[in-house]
This record gives C-alpha cells, structure tokens and sequence, in this order.
C-alpha cells in the first residue's frame, strides 16, 4: 500500500483507506467523561457527540467498514455501569455501519459489554 491509497482526513484523527472504503480510528476511551467528573471536569454526552461525529465521515466518505484500532472504552479491567452504557449508546448510534474493533489494552471484557451486539473483534 502506498500513501496516496491512504487520506489522512484533515482536523479529524482518522485515517480513510481510498480503495477499500475502510476507516480507522483509536482511542476513543468512551468512559472517560465519568472518570474526569471526578476531578471536576464535565462533559455532557461527549460519547453521543464523538459517534455521530464518526457516523457523519462515514456517510460523507461512504464508508464500508469501520475498524477501531483499540481503546474503545476508557476503563482497563471491566467498565462501571455509566461506562458500560455509554459504550452501548455509542455503538447503537453506529448501529448500520460494519464495525471491527481492534483490542487494546483498555479493552478487556468488551465482548461481554458488546455481547448483544454483533462485532468481529
């Protein structure tokens, strides 16, 4: 593969694949809105806003498949309830695009968060 096969979509951390129509994303750490609460800062529906912010490149791009290349949930060993459920709106938001998730190492036990939905991860 060569670069020009690759468009690095500008102000977005993202990476489009031209010919396969695939895009890739990381490290979205869907959660950590709940952890920063803590310690004072607050962002309301950070997770919703971030998936349909992707949604719409997808559209735009007319994306295939949707590859999330680890770090999906903020949480390293099993997510608390808050976090379990903002991961659940996230991925019903993105309910119609094929998505491949890539374990990383905040990844453990999301395919028992995942398990009523149907990922290769």
């Amino acid at each position: 593969m060569n670069t020009n096969e690759l468009l690095f979509l500008k102000g977005v951390p993202a990476v489009l694949l031209k010919k396969e129509r695939c895009l890739t994303i990381s490290d979205l750490h869907i959660g950590i809105e709940f952890r920063l609460r803590e310690e004072g800062l607050h962002f309301e529906n950070a997770t919703e806003i971030m998936a349909r912010k992707i949604s719409r490149l997808c559209d735009i791009h007319k994306v295939k498949d949707l590859i999330i290349m680890g770090d999906v949930k903020d949480s390293i060993s099993f997510p608390e309830r808050e976090e379990r459920e903002a991961i659940r709106v996230f991925f019903s938001i993105l309910s119609d695009k094929n998505i491949r998730i890539v374990r990383g190492n905040h990844d453990a036990r999301i395919d028992a968060v995942l398990e009523s939905m149907k990922f290769d991860i």
